[in-house]
């Protein structure tokens, strides 16, 4: 049972684990034709809603349309995970908008 100081945050249900397991979840962004990984971080529950951000590293991506995958992985729970895949496109390095390469544009397929 949660106590009254956690009221709220998410537990995983595992009655065979010997304590109290707040659910977790691993946020993947990367490339799945290229077979790279840009982002791997996990978050823990800490309320049924949240909102993660996280950042993506552009440095050695070259400009023009690349074709990503964000996974969201339970760690408490199989079955329960998804793919989202989605376009992004980066604008030239040194451009008149930007000092740096930048996201122009997101769309989902």
């Amino acid at each position: 049972r949660a106590s009254e100081t956690d009221h709220g945050i998410p537990k995983a249900w595992c009655p065979r684990f010997p304590a109290e397991r707040t659910e977790g979840w691993w946020v993947i962004v990367g490339d799945k034709r290229a077979n790279k990984m840009f982002v791997i971080r996990r978050h823990a529950m800490k309320s049924f809603t949240q909102t993660v951000t996280v950042t993506l590293p552009t440095d050695n991506l070259s400009a023009g349309k690349h074709h990503w995958m964000l996974i969201l992985m339970s760690d408490s729970y199989i079955g329960c995970d998804t793919e989202y895949e989605f376009d992004v496109t980066l604008k030239p390095r040194g451009t008149a908008d930007s000092d740096s390469d930048s996201v122009e544009s997101m769309s989902d397929e």
